[in-house]
């Protein structure tokens, strides 16, 4: 009976998941349920700060948990499942070691949004975030990838400078562009963003970016000529967003601020290719789309944006076009 407690709130939370939420509720709620059921031979890791006796020098276990998610994080290989008891973590939890194909690192915050951290640095591939809280007294990036295979599923990040972050990339053999593929196949779904300054700055190679929403995007910085906020920002090749909704942003919070839904640039030898932007809905911005490719011309292309729903001439944000 060591684990039947978890994996009952993992069926309360996978029906509540399909009953509330048609389609990507059945998806998220059949990751859940695949990791309890189909990695039984893998290890599970729990972390709970308030139970009587909790210490990381424990085994991890629901009768002797784990106090801090580092701890648990520090220990999982692939395969393995860490569930974080509801609290407020006063950490940023660094995950260096990941899974493979086949065999993710799942961290799950139980019940759904009631666990509180400062962020994830996710630094392998195969890693999976679901159902957290993130945000910080300082505002910070909530989830920088350096990895592939990731998902960010069903988190609720707030007051934070970046909700999701990817890579810069690196030089490519020519010199003149930028190489993004080590940062590649990544997932973020179903994740609620607020008064953040960008909500996703897409710096990789096919990622799939769906049924997000950023709200009142937020200027933390001091409002200088280059300080900006944005809804989202698409570096790289590949890259699929649908079905998102990003509004509310007011003058106010934003200073001095150009918005715009979706943001490119190419100064440093970025590049932006092969982008399918369709089913969105954008309120309250400047531009919905801003490219820049000078002064690498043509490395933005392939781009098919279709079937969304913009509207920027809001009482919140005059000028828009």
């Amino acid at each position: 009976m060591k684990h039947q407690t978890l994996i009952c709130l993992i069926a309360i939370q996978a029906f509540a998941r399909t009953a509330t939420l048609p389609g990507i509720g059945s998806t998220i709620a059949g990751t859940i349920g695949g990791v309890a059921v189909g990695q039984a031979q893998a290890a599970t890791y729990v972390v709970n700060q308030t139970a009587p006796g909790a210490a990381d020098t424990n085994p991890g276990t629901e009768e002797e948990p784990f106090k801090t998610v580092q701890r648990a994080a520090d220990a999982v290989k692939p395969g393995d499942t860490v569930y974080v008891m509801a609290g407020k973590y006063d950490e940023r939890v660094r995950v260096k070691a990941g899974g493979t194909d086949g065999k993710p690192v799942a961290f799950a915050a139980m019940p759904r949004r009631s666990v509180t951290v400062r962020g994830f640095d996710l630094e392998a591939s195969h890693i999976r975030v679901q159902g957290f809280e993130i945000t910080a007294d300082k505002p910070a990036t909530a989830v920088q990838l350096r990895g592939s295979h990731c998902e960010i599923l069903d988190n609720y990040i707030h007051d934070m400078m970046v909700a999701v972050n990817g890579t810069v990339g690196k030089p490519s053999a020519d010199g003149n562009t930028r190489d993004y593929s080590a940062v590649a196949h990544n997932r973020i779904v179903y994740n609620k963003v607020y008064h953040s300054e960008y909500g996703f700055i897409l710096g990789g190679e096919d990622w799939l970016v769906e049924n997000n929403e950023v709200s009142r995007l937020f200027m933390y910085a001091a409002g200088n000529r280059y300080d900006d906020c944005d809804y989202s920002r698409f570096f790289g090749k590949g890259c699929i967003q649908r079905y998102n909704y990003y509004h509310g942003s007011t003058r106010q919070e934003i200073k001095t601020a150009h918005v715009d839904c979706l943001q490119t640039f190419t100064n440093n030898g970025e590049i932006a290719m092969d982008l399918l932007f369709e089913h969105n809905t954008c309120f309250d911005f400047h531009q919905m789309c801003m490219v820049e490719s000078a002064p690498h011309v043509g490395s933005v292309r392939g781009w098919i944006l279709r079937h969304n729903i913009m509207s920027a001439n809001s009482p919140t944000m005059p000028g828009g076009w």
